[in-house]
């Protein structure tokens, strides 16, 4: 009989590796109307959008308008959530449902993120590298929820299917 941390590790092999990065908005936007201003404008530390790891990124989505959040080892649809805007009902009142709080975060990460644009996390077990910023159980206790008036609780963890 094959032990089962064997077949674990072998599956740790054999998978594929994914990783998504986060386009996040770093400055602040406003708009006058304050209807608008909420439903039609990303904030500080809304995701913008979710791409595959290595995307090419455009002359303005870059420091200061925006940031990248690596996530090696997440797909992009574990990640597609954090796109979601805020909801009552049907109607949107917050371009999105998730913020990341850039205002208690670690000066370290801030600092990391104004010098090169970008922060890497460990999320799970299949990034290897050895360069990494935070851990994702560090960086969810600053991704808050306004639907639910909540921060992220979800761990990643490796499903062998």
């Amino acid at each position: 009989m094959i032990p089962m941390r064997s077949i674990v590790l072998a599956a740790l092999l054999v998978l594929p590796a994914s990783a998504c990065e986060l386009l996040i908005k770093y400055n602040e936007a406003t708009h006058p109307d304050p209807v608008e201003d909420m439903r039609g404008r990303a904030k500080r530390g809304m995701v913008v959008q979710i791409r595959e790891d290595g995307a090419s990124y455009g002359e303005r989505e870059r420091q200061p308008r925006f940031a990248v959040i690596k996530v090696p080892g997440v797909a992009v649809a574990e990640m597609s959530e954090y796109l979601a805007p805020e909801l009552d009902g049907e109607n949107i009142v917050r371009y999105r449902r998730w913020q990341f709080m850039t205002a208690g975060m670690p000066q370290e990460w801030l600092d990391k993120i104004a010098s090169t644009g970008t922060l890497t996390v460990r999320a799970t077990l299949l990034y290897s590298g050895e360069e990494y910023d935070c851990l994702w159980d560090e960086l969810r206790q600053y991704l808050y929820d306004h639907q639910t008036d909540t921060y992220e609780t979800r761990r990643f963890v490796l499903v062998l299917r």
